[in-house]
């Protein structure tokens, strides 16, 4: 490889860029040519960028981003955005411990690398570091440890601890979940697909509260684990959201429908909804809290029966939209006792929430979580024909908060 080589482009790509998750690589640079370079382009050439790729990842440095603008501004974006970073502390370089700093700050997940017979600075010598040596063999090694480091990370749905809660002492931010909502809106990729954790109803083994994480879609292609009914949330209007918007509404909608070399044809879900709004003889607006059952047309390949459309959110002239929790808990009844009803002819068992009020409303994770695990507590111990709900955790503060509420309520947790 020549001193003036990118790294990332001399390797393969992947087919669809879109579909590939991001990691940063801090490292020191240098110029081209000098001993700092070739060095830094062989450990990512050699170790980060085939370890990253087998998992579909793309790995970024600095000099690779070919935009014009601040490096620095460039570098905040990227290490906010990334879903893993890693660190190479070869060298003691003081830019790389400046973005390290930055990404732990930020509660990004970190790998740490460091060539052998160096050590990492003081403050951060208690952290795992994988080493390397500049030869063939070992630089495989290197790769492998990264692999097995990288795949645990990714199970855990590219967590890190916030130094916020890590550290709860001197001056603290007003509100630190404000702090992780503002870094999440430079994230606009949910988290993988996974079965976080499980939860036992009671002491019935057989039935379970169950956080997942990830986007609608990819949850129900990947999950290996049947979803009969997803709830969604609409506001009083039902007026569903469109196809191509980032959120639940509108991604079941695209899922419903009929597509044709990528041109959507019929409005399934939406037509449904439309006719059982005038079988109900439903007057719109709605009060907060009316659910509207729609059998699936696309979903049904998927494994989805049944969207239940839920009126949280309710407009105001001049205002938007705001969310409409404090029906959460009798909304929450009405929609296990429909699941009740069909559940005998339609083979029904589960049934999945959002977070409600805390995804593109943007509402306080925390609040929504405990409100809506406390309502399906109750409910779902009535409807025994339910025997598994999903709670969907899309970001990492979606499953910060499903976590602790869980935790706050005692429930046992069941072992994968």
């Amino acid at each position: 490889m020549t001193s003036d080589e990118k790294p990332n482009e001399t390797v393969g790509q992947d087919s669809d860029e879109s579909s590939r998750g991001k990691c940063f690589v801090i490292s020191p640079i240098g110029d081209p040519g000098t001993k700092t370079r070739k060095h830094a382009d062989a450990v990512f050439g050699s170790v980060i960028e085939p370890a990253s790729r087998r998992i579909s990842l793309k790995a970024i440095r600095s000099d690779h981003m070919p935009e014009p603008g601040r490096i620095t501004e460039q570098m905040f974006r990227e290490i906010l955005t990334a879903d893993i970073c890693i660190a190479v502390l070869t060298e003691a370089n003081a830019n790389v411990y400046y973005e390290l700093a930055i990404a732990q700050c930020a509660a990004r997940p970190v790998l740490l690398l460091i060539e052998e017979g160096q050590k990492p600075l003081f403050d951060i010598k208690d952290y795992r570091t994988i080493t390397y040596e500049m030869y063939p063999d070992e630089l495989d090694r290197c790769r492998q440890q990264l692999d097995e480091h990288l795949d645990s990370l990714r199970r855990e749905g590219w967590t890190a601890p916030s130094l916020f809660k890590l550290y709860p002492f001197g001056p603290q931010l007003r509100d630190e979940s404000e702090v992780r909502r503002e870094i999440e809106t430079f994230r606009t990729q949910p988290l993988p697909p996974s079965v976080a954790h499980r939860f036992a109803l009671d002491d019935q083994s057989d039935r379970e509260i169950v956080i997942v994480t990830g986007g609608i879609d990819r949850v129900l292609q990947e999950l290996g684990q049947p979803i009969h009914v997803v709830v969604s949330s609409e506001n009083t209007d039902f007026q569903l959201a469109q196809f191509y918007q980032d959120s639940l509404s509108g991604m079941l909608r695209y899922l419903d429908s009929r597509r044709t070399d990528g041109h959507i044809g019929d409005d399934h879900l939406g037509q449904r909804l439309a006719d059982e709004l005038k079988r109900l003889d439903y007057r719109l607006p709605v009060k907060a809290g009316a659910i509207v059952a729609t059998p699936t047309t696309g979903l049904q390949s998927m494994g989805v029966h049944y969207v239940f459309h839920a009126a949280t959110v309710q407009g105001k002239p001049g205002a938007g939209y705001e969310m409409a929790l404090d029906n959460l808990m009798e909304m929450t009844r009405s929609i296990y006792a429909r699941f009740g009803e069909l559940a005998p002819n339609q083979s029904l068992e589960t049934i999945l929430f959002p977070v409600i009020g805390a995804g593109s409303a943007k509402g306080d994770p925390a609040r929504s979580a405990q409100i809506l695990m406390e309502s399906v507590l109750a409910p779902m111990k009535v409807v025994e024909a339910c025997k598994r709900t999903y709670l969907l955790a899309w970001k990492e503060s979606h499953l910060e908060a499903l976590r602790n509420c869980a935790r706050k309520l005692g429930l046992a947790e069941v072992s994968s």
